[in-house]
């Protein structure tokens, strides 16, 4: 049984997969550093192999895989990473909306080393230019899609006031 583990953000070494099948047969497997293993000598037979997903993937439901006497078989997991969203929404102190206000949004993905501007490889939302998106007629400027990985962090900085009202100078850690 020869098993291939892809993964959207390319880390595929070290991921548990238990593998259960006839005569109460359970093996536990850790990939290789280049995402895949084998195991030999299998009896023939009905096998179940279930993924423990890291915490950072949308949770992968197990496969069932027909081994057969003489034949390798093959099977595939393929990590998607779990996604959020970030909105926020521009108002005056009479709670009205306000359009035309930029943002910023940046990524670290070292904990806060290095920032960068989301890019649309991280970011679904229509509109971003730069890591920015403006806000429209309901206040509202919404970074969708974005990655959940523990160890990126995000931060959102208003970079454009709308007309005729100040900037909001804070840096939100997000």
């Amino acid at each position: 049984l020869e098993l291939t583990k892809t993964a959207e953000d390319g880390i595929v070494s070290g991921i548990s997969f238990t593998v259960t099948g006839p005569n109460n047969y359970r093996s536990v497997i850790t990939s290789s550093v280049f995402g895949n293993w084998k195991l030999t000598g299998l009896k023939p037979g009905i096998y179940t192999v279930t993924e423990t997903t890291p915490d950072r993937y949308i949770p992968q439901t197990a496969k069932i895989v027909t081994v057969t006497a003489g034949r390798t078989a093959a099977i595939s997991f393929h990590n998607t990473l779990k996604r959020g969203s970030i909105q926020v929404s521009k108002v005056n102190h009479s709670g009205n909306t306000l359009s035309g206000a930029e943002f910023l949004l940046e990524v670290s993905k070292d904990n806060g080393t290095t920032w960068n501007p989301v890019t649309a490889a991280e970011c679904s939302s229509i509109g971003l230019v730069n890591g920015k998106l403006t806000t429209g007629t309901d206040g509202v400027a919404k970074f969708e899609s974005l990655p959940t990985i523990p160890t990126m962090r995000y931060r959102l900085t208003e970079t454009k006031a709308p007309e005729g009202f100040e900037l909001d100078k804070g840096v939100y850690s997000v």
